[in-house]
């Protein structure tokens, strides 16, 4: 009988090592300034969420400001596939889209995820409290909607099939989706 190989846990490297630890300070952060606001939260305590020291909070970011605009990145990027708007799978589909209404339709899912994860980081850091921790409802209200009609206009080029005003769609008039 042949003995059985155990083949040894993989080692990270370094680098990998240093980018887990990167991501885990800047979940933690994410999570306690979306949790107690921006003020609120201290470096200690994103150190202490992340399982590291202070030091390493403060050598990898610096300042807290820096680590809030990288838990916004990390927000608008999303965190299994780290890509720009642009880049991900949604907005390929949306500019792909002969049809309008299939386009914005294709627009408001990404973007309706993007501000899910944006909207509770954004209000915090403006000093404004979230009700049990809850981000703001965007389906209700013209101002959300009137900006994803305008980030659409300016996302899809005007000559592009996708584009409303190709389609003789007045975007400035309510669209059913249905």
């Amino acid at each position: 009988m042949s003995a059985v190989k155990r083949s040894e846990p993989t080692r990270l490297s370094r680098r990998q090592r240093a980018e887990a630890t990167h991501w885990r300070i800047v979940k933690a952060a994410y999570t306690l300034f979306c949790e107690q606001g921006y003020a609120g939260t201290t470096m200690a305590q994103i150190a202490q969420a992340a399982g590291v020291a202070v030091q390493t909070v403060y050598f990898v970011f610096h300042t807290k400001a820096a680590l809030l605009g990288r838990a916004y990145e990390f927000a608008v990027k999303g965190e299994h596939e780290p890509l720009i708007p642009q880049q991900q799978a949604w907005h390929a589909a949306m500019a792909a889209e002969p049809e309008v209404t299939q386009a914005l339709r294709h627009l408001v899912t990404g973007v309706g995820e993007i501000m899910r994860r944006v909207t509770p980081l954004y209000l915090v850091a403006r000093g404004e409290p979230l009700a049990g921790g809850q981000p703001v409802n965007l389906t209700k209200g013209d101002g959300a909607k009137q900006e994803i009609v305008y980030r659409y206009t300016r996302l899809v080029p005007p000559g592009s099939a996708g584009n409303a005003a190709s389609q003789g769609i007045d975007l400035t008039k309510p669209i059913t989706l249905a």
